[in-house]
């Protein structure tokens, strides 16, 4: 596992098995929001890596940002929206070029949201997130699978 390019902690594997083995690592520095590159390397050295992977720790906004996740993402994608000063707000899905892929989202809450987007239609590629409120507007590059 790296952070910024370090190791940051090591599972000594059960060898070689016919069964499936779970192993556990444990990040006691973790932020409320991790990116995680998991290789796994064999007896002989060689390294399979097995893709990157978004851990949140307990769902917990960070400097009060919508929080869209898995990124990557594949069939759904989350997001979480803070309190906002103006309660109504507006969520598009970019593609790289600037064209709004589905259609405009309109959310009005007066509390902290999780949104759930069935994102399964889109193909594989790059896209933009854009939240629209009256006090914020919020970007996030995705990539979809």
């Amino acid at each position: 596992m790296a952070l910024i390019g370090k190791i940051i902690g090591t599972v000594e594997g059960n060898g070689n098995s016919y069964q499936t083995n779970t192993y556990l690592f444990l990040d006691t520095l973790s932020e409320k929001l991790n990116y995680y590159s998991i290789i796994q390397v064999d007896v002989d050295g060689k390294e399979n890596h097995l893709g990157y992977k978004t851990v949140i720790i307990n769902n917990t906004l960070i400097n009060n940002e919508p929080l869209i996740y898995p990124n990557p993402f594949s069939d759904e994608l989350k997001i979480t929206l803070p309190l906002f000063n103006n309660p109504k707000t507006k969520i598009f899905i970019l593609n790289l070029e600037g064209k709004i892929q589905g259609s405009e989202m309109s959310f009005t809450t007066n509390t902290e949201s999780e949104i759930q987007l069935n994102t399964a239609n889109l193909p594989s590629g790059i896209y933009f997130v854009k939240i629209i409120n009256e006090d914020f507007v919020f970007v996030r590059k995705l990539v979809k699978e």
